[in-house]
């Protein structure tokens, strides 16, 4: 089942959203074949291809048993195909069969040529999770961000898979999977983040994985790698029987050599349907990792938003960073939106945000913790311009007091988490 699916030709895809498509039957297709996808293609010899802006979220199949595999967007692309992949935003896939081959795959590019160029992946943002919670894969055994035959270039995707405590399953996962035929896919400036090693029981988790073992060059650099081992399950890249558990071990195999390795500034990497957000936080405070240390790559000249990436030195991931929506109200050049830094921060008691407008319209401030949940709506609805002041005294929507931590209060506008604005607080007991 499919919610748009073009097979035999050449097509362009764009601008699709497809969400809240369900699937009860109990279907095992063939290994590695969807049988739930938001968006697929089936293209024959030398057909081209481009995807572009689609939107797949909230797939759910709820087969209790047979390895049901849901996958946001799958392109099989036949041999020797033009392809240009860009711009999607998947997220909250749902497998809740116990068969450990059931899964779900953010996205899956099969039957690519080994030829690199001719295929490419680019400013794509993936959210796969796993865990108890209705909005993820509940049992499945196999969670991918993203899963590739060779061949295919990936560049300045933002690619997470998260994970819950308590979580009941001891299945795999990976941020980025590639398959053992097709030659080695090209992957820059990419941030390939997996926070289950954290969390699961067993299982194995990576956030780069491929079947077998180095044989020469494989090509992953200028990448920001995440992937914790608070249970000893978790690994930077995982080659066959191989794992290296830290990005100095991968490098030191001459794989890769000017990745970071650390937590990538999500704005709400674990939200729910209806707000996650793979955007990077636009902070004042702190500078995201993913900021500058990316390499120019020809034809790829904007992000997932559409606005410009720096040419020397653009940013890792999806979204490209603008400093100049780190300066507060009263700094630099008027904006549609500034927010200045909290006052007092850290905070004991409670605290005051200001913040600007240059021109009416819907306003949102919001708090987060340092997981991307949301915690607390101070304004949401419509403002004149100018510039408003609101207080929080430290609680929640229920008016519970937060635990003490790192906090981000985040301000959006009508143009977008682009060009919103996010500041770090510290709460202290």
């Amino acid at each position: 089942m499919s919610g748009v699916r073009v097979t035999g030709a050449a097509a362009s895809l764009t601008g699709n959203l497809v969400a809240h498509l369900g699937d009860a039957a109990a279907t095992t297709a063939a290994p590695g074949t969807p049988t739930l996808a938001g968006v697929s293609l089936s293209f024959g010899a030398g057909a081209w291809a481009r995807l572009a802006r689609n939107v797949v979220h909230s797939l759910a199949s709820t087969a209790a048993t047979s390895a049901t595999l849901v996958c946001g967007v799958s392109a099989d692309l036949g041999t020797g195909p033009d392809a240009l992949l860009d711009g999607s935003f998947v997220h909250s896939l749902t497998s809740a069969s116990a068969d450990t081959a059931a899964g779900t795959i953010g996205m899956r590019v099969d039957g690519a040529s080994a030829s690199l160029g001719q295929v490419r992946v680019a400013n794509s943002m993936i959210r796969a999770r796993i865990g108890p919670n209705a909005d993820d894969a509940v049992n499945a055994g196999r969670v991918v961000g993203a899963w590739s035959q060779g061949g295919v270039e990936w560049i300045g995707n933002s690619i997470f898979v998260g994970g819950v405590l308590g979580d009941p399953s001891a299945g795999s996962s990976r941020a980025f999977e590639m398959s053992a035929t097709g030659g080695w896919p090209r992957l820059r400036n990419n941030v390939l983040a997996n926070e289950r090693g954290d969390f699961a029981p067993g299982g194995r988790h990576a956030a780069l994985s491929f079947p077998f073992a180095i044989a020469g060059e494989f090509p992953s650099d200028y990448g920001l790698f995440w992937a914790p081992i608070g249970f000893g399950q978790g690994v930077v890249v995982q080659a066959g029987a191989t794992t290296y558990s830290s990005l100095a071990a991968w490098q030191a195999t001459g794989q890769d050599a000017a990745s970071w390795q650390g937590t990538p500034m999500f704005v709400a990497p674990y939200g729910t349907a209806a707000n996650v957000d793979l955007h990077v936080v636009h902070s004042g405070d702190l500078m995201p990792m993913e900021f500058d240390h990316g390499v120019f790559w020809i034809g790829w000249t904007t992000d997932f938003d559409g606005d410009a990436r720096t040419s020397a030195t653009p940013d890792i991931g999806a979204d490209e960073f603008d400093m100049d929506d780190n300066t507060g109200v009263g700094e630099g050049p008027a904006r549609a939106l500034a927010l200045a830094p909290a006052r007092p921060n850290p905070v004991h008691g409670a605290c005051t945000f200001e913040f600007a407008l240059e021109r009416a319209g819907a306003v949102s401030l919001e708090v987060f913790d340092a997981g991307g949940r949301r915690v607390r709506t101070l304004v949401r609805g419509t403002l004149e311009p100018g510039v408003h002041s609101v207080r929080w005294d430290r609680t929640d929507d229920d008016g519970a007091a937060v635990r003490p931590g790192t906090y981000f209060v985040r301000l959006a506008g009508p143009h977008g988490a682009k060009r919103g604005e996010s500041r770090r607080v510290i709460v202290l007991e």
